[in-house]
């Protein structure tokens, strides 16, 4: 851990890097999974698919840096790379071999409510530990992740 000045004690700044790694794991995958639904796709509804996809993938995408970037000001490093994300992922790996846009949507609820509320889970971690801040951020990411998810339910059949 670096040195700060943030009135937050070390052991619990650890503890909130590391609740921020396990969520920034989370949405880097997501976000990969998504970009893989969208650049895939195939059939009847490609286009609109193809457009949803991207619709909920770029909110979250754009809220990386500010997660990555909390998780050094309070001390820590990110661990945002491809191969860290994969193995600390908590999301099940999406379907290498089936391109139907309704296969990839079920696979896109998935993996967005696994997201939506792990991250959920994260806020009340983060309160727990003292740091109004990172729940603050953690509430935003959470309202991203539950809209992305109800697009994506809204167009279920």
């Amino acid at each position: 851990m670096n040195h700060t000045r943030i009135k937050i004690s070390e052991e619990k700044r650890y503890q909130l890097v590391t609740l921020l790694n396990q969520v920034l794991a989370d949405m880097a995958d997501l976000i990969s999974q998504a970009k893989y639904a969208h650049w895939n796709i195939r059939g009847r509804d490609f286009y609109n698919y193809h457009k949803l996809f991207e619709e909920v993938y770029q909110p979250i995408e754009a809220a990386e840096d500010d997660l990555a970037e909390r998780i050094t000001t309070l001390g820590g490093a990110a661990m945002g790379t491809v191969r860290a994300s994969a193995h600390h992922s908590r999301l099940k790996e999406i379907g290498h071999n089936e391109f139907d846009s309704e296969f990839l949507l079920t696979e896109l609820i998935e993996r967005f409510a696994t997201f939506a509320n792990g991250t959920r889970d994260a806020i009340g971690k983060a309160e727990s530990l003292g740091d109004a801040v990172t729940a603050d951020m953690l509430t935003e990411l959470s309202t991203l992740a539950d809209k992305s998810l109800w697009l994506l339910e809204a167009n279920s059949r």
